[in-house]
């Protein structure tokens, strides 16, 4: 498989209000690590060895960790799912404990650099009925983007409440558990990698590279990584993303307040206060990758503020919007591949065949 092969050249190269408060809490004791040590990730010597390896490749500057706290973060000290959901209501004034444990969320076997679980909660088909479309919702690619992570819960309330097997749901509410969990929470995961940039989009290791050095200046928040896939988080989500097979991806950020849209079918106008403004694709994106490269419709919702979660009103708005469109978007899909169906029937029966050069 393709990912797979990225993967390994990937090994070798390594290198609301909220509640009216922002209640951002120290989740660590002064001794611990800025990121908590966790879950088993391999008890071999050669992953050690290939962890080493890429945190050698990092440039210092950019390294969300020093060398020995990274490879330190490899002590098997496994983190349960009500380990992180703890540690999510302590770090998030809007996150509560009752929002996060017990609500069927589970390890779908993603982990971060320091081992931390990626948690997912699935909303699967209901009996005999067919969903509409299967439907990936991201949260929390970039660590300091807190409201991306908080809505994530709110709108997955909406869904233990009224799911109705509509759509094939699956929630990601933290892609990048590290970069929130640190004390100071940042964009970039613990080697100091933005994952929106690291996805396998063509000419990647040239076309990522130059536009860190030339666009951003080297800006360490916008550092795509030493190779594509490099990060343990972002080749967990292109295996995902090839094993689930979603319909529709729905990346949630902060804070430009605005939709942007990558993929082959019509882009959504508005959900809520939010308007679409497209911001173009960059190399190594989510929605360069999968909604370019890939054909699966990448809706981006960018909320007004990092820090500050959108009124219950308004999350309300958000998320009867978003269904309105992804039935609006099953519809244009079938419709499509109604019309390609035709199309290729007719070219079947119109095909002329040139006797003269048979035999």
């Amino acid at each position: 498989m393709e990912i797979a092969r990225i993967k390994a050249k990937s090994s070798r190269d390594n290198g609301e209000h909220v509640l009216n408060r922002v209640n951002i809490k120290q989740c660590f004791k002064p001794k611990q690590l800025a990121v908590s040590l966790a879950f088993v990730i391999s008890a071999s010597t050669s992953y050690a060895t290939d962890m080493q390896l890429a945190f050698n490749d990092i440039p210092a500057n950019v390294n969300g960790m020093s060398h020995m706290n990274a490879a330190s973060a490899l002590v098997e000290n496994r983190v349960t799912i009500d380990d992180m959901c703890r540690k999510l209501s302590n770090k998030l004034g809007s996150v509560r404990m009752s929002d996060c444990q017990g609500k069927g969320l589970d390890y779908a076997g993603g982990n971060s650099v320091a081992g931390l679980p990626i948690i997912v909660k699935e909303y699967p088909p209901i009996g005999d009925r067919k969903p509409l479309s299967r439907v990936l919702v991201i949260g929390g690619i970039h660590g300091d983007e807190y409201s991306s992570v908080s809505i994530m819960f709110k709108w997955m309330n909406i869904l233990n409440r009224f799911h109705s097997g509509l759509f094939h749901w699956k929630m990601v509410p933290v892609m990048n558990p590290d970069g929130l969990l640190r004390k100071k929470s940042q964009r970039m995961n613990a080697r100091g990698v933005d994952l929106n940039r690291n996805f396998p989009t063509p000419n990647w290791r040239e076309e990522s590279h130059k536009y860190w050095v030339y666009k951003t200046k080297r800006n360490p928040r916008r550092y795509p990584g030493p190779a594509p896939l490099s990060e343990p988080e972002s080749q967990w989500l292109a295996e995902y993303i090839e094993e689930f097979k979603p319909d529709v991806i729905v990346s949630v950020h902060a804070p430009f307040g605005i939709l942007d849209f990558d993929g082959p079918t019509s882009a959504p106008s508005k959900f809520g206060k939010l308007h679409l403004r497209l911001l173009g694709t960059y190399p190594g994106s989510l929605g360069n990758y999968a909604g370019k490269h890939q054909e699966i419709p990448v809706v981006t919702v960018e909320l007004p503020y990092a820090g500050i979660m959108p009124t219950n009103r308004e999350i309300r708005r958000i998320w009867v919007d978003l269904v309105r469109w992804l039935r609006k978007n099953a519809n244009e899909t079938l419709q499509q591949a109604e019309e390609k169906r035709k199309q290729e029937i007719l070219t079947a029966k119109t095909k002329v065949v040139d006797y003269s050069v048979l035999p």
